[in-house]
Order: C-alpha cells, then structure tokens, then sequence
C-alpha cells in the first residue's frame, strides 16, 4: 500500500460488514507491519550469513552449489537430447 509520498508500506488490513437499521457499514483496521517486515528480513539475513563477516554461511553455499549442479545436469540432459534426435 503506497503511502502518499510513493513509498510502500507493509500493513494488514481487517474489516467487517456491520447492518444498523437497513443500513450496510464497513468498519476496519490497519496495522502497519513494516517493523515486523524488516524483522524477519533481519532474521533471514542472520541464518543466512555471518554476522562478523558478511559472508554466506555454509548453508548458503551448499543451496547456490546444488542449483548450480542442477542447471548443469539439465544442460548435460539437454544437449544429449540434442545430439540423439539429429543422431536419428
């Protein structure tokens, strides 16, 4: 939700429907959850990442190897795949 600077704002919007003599009203609450946000973010970025250096912990490492090993395999399967139907 853009405030009216342009910036974006992480909220969370509740409402209701409430009847009052034949008449419809919707009441509603919204909380700001940009610290929230920024927490988790922060938290994500501490599990991630050593705090005394900046740099990605093992568990980062070992993710970006396995995709890297993925992308590498599917290639492999792809060119095989390649060279067998000109093969035919």
């Amino acid at each position: 939700m853009p405030n009216r600077y342009g910036q974006i704002l992480d909220c969370h919007m509740t409402y209701r429907k409430i009847c009052v003599n034949h008449k419809t009203y919707y009441i509603g609450m919204v909380r700001d959850m940009s610290s929230v946000v920024k927490d988790q973010k922060q938290v994500a970025h501490l599990l991630n990442y050593d705090q005394l250096t900046g740099l990605p912990n093992r568990k980062v490492f070992l993710s970006q190897t396995s995709d890297l090993l993925l992308d590498s395999y599917q290639e492999v399967v792809i060119v095989r795949l390649i060279l067998t139907v000109i093969a035919i």
